[in-house]
């Protein structure tokens, strides 16, 4: 007899977990990752950053200030491909206005364990540095993963340089 009821309830005790388990939450913890303050903070450590690395200088301090500055917030990749082509990496590339920061606008979900960060990078100048506000700002894209319980950046994409506009008199 007990052997005929469990004939009867297993395969329906394995429908029953099956459909459990495919709506599971794995969406929600995924989008909780991204409202995590390390992932804000991550991408506000390297826009503070964005200024030491000179991108006028020569390529071997270029090279030295990207490892320096860079290397602690983001991927391995990442950083070995701006060392191979610095001229691509994010930094200073004139004397002013200079990068201050990044504003986010956007943290989203990218999948579990990875965000999409929209905002924009603030530049000042010594008027704006006294006076408040922002010389220009530069669109960018991140993506920020997480590994081994760090976040860190894994691709950066900035668009054109806009002025801010200017308050009216």
């Amino acid at each position: 007899m007990a052997y005929r009821v469990a004939i009867f309830f297993l395969p329906a005790a394995s429908l029953v977990l099956a459909a459990c388990a495919s709506n599971a939450p794995a969406p929600e913890i995924a989008v909780g990752q991204c409202q995590a303050p390390e992932v804000r903070e991550v991408v506000e450590r390297f826009g503070e950053r964005l200024k030491r690395v000179s991108l006028l200088a020569p390529e071997p301090m270029v090279r030295q200030g990207i490892r320096e500055n860079y290397e602690p917030l983001v991927t391995p990749e990442l950083l070995r491909r701006w060392l191979d082509h610095p001229t691509r990496a994010p930094g200073r590339r004139v004397s002013s206005p200079w990068p201050a920061r990044i504003h986010i606008d956007s943290v989203e979900s990218a999948g579990a364990g990875s965000c999409v960060i929209k905002g924009g990078v603030i530049y000042l100048t010594s008027v704006e540095l006294t006076h408040g506000g922002a010389a220009a700002r530069q669109p960018v894209a991140l993506r920020v993963r997480e590994k081994n319980e760090r976040w860190r950046i894994s691709s950066y994409s900035g668009g054109n340089i806009l002025p801010s506009p200017q308050p009216s008199p």
